[in-house]
């Protein structure tokens, strides 16, 4: 079967004239009706997600992420590079390592606290000039063991 393209014809039935008249990219927009989807507003974002996992104290599972546009992800990419690469160099920034995490590995852990204070300070500002919105969750993992048994999250 071919590729369907943006004007392949979608039902072959003869007097059928379903052409997609949506731009390709955008037949996300296919589960409205027309006339919704004509005056429907589309922004694309861009979303980063992570994960992390407690095993002390309280045991809880966090997922969060940054959202933004896509100029705006492309100029905090490179905002971002510049100041790992500006005094004190950092490779890597990780987030464990920024919480004073024991078990961290990453160029935080070598410096004093003032240098590490100021990097940190700066890649948070960062993230306040480019970042659009932020969603989260935290699942309490005993609650969710008692009904899902060892079910993995990660």
């Amino acid at each position: 079967m071919p590729g369907l393209g943006v004007n392949t014809p979608l039902d072959d039935r003869p007097g059928a004239s379903l052409r997609s008249w949506l731009p390709q990219g955008l037949e996300l927009l296919s589960c409205f009706p027309e006339a919704k989807r004509r005056r429907t507003l589309v922004v694309a974002l861009q979303v980063f997600v992570d994960e992390s996992e407690s095993q002390r104290g309280n045991r809880v599972f966090v997922m969060a992420g940054a959202m933004s546009t896509a100029e705006r992800w492309a100029a905090f990419s490179e905002e971002w590079q510049r100041c790992l690469d500006a005094a004190p160099i950092l490779e890597v920034f990780k987030g464990r390592d920024a919480l004073g995490n024991p078990s961290a590995s990453g160029g935080l852990r070598r410096w004093s606290h003032r240098e590490g204070d100021g990097k940190l300070r700066e890649l948070v500002a960062i993230m306040g000039r480019h970042i659009r919105a932020v969603v989260f969750c935290v699942l309490d993992l005993e609650p969710h063991a008692k009904h899902f048994g060892s079910w993995p999250l990660s």
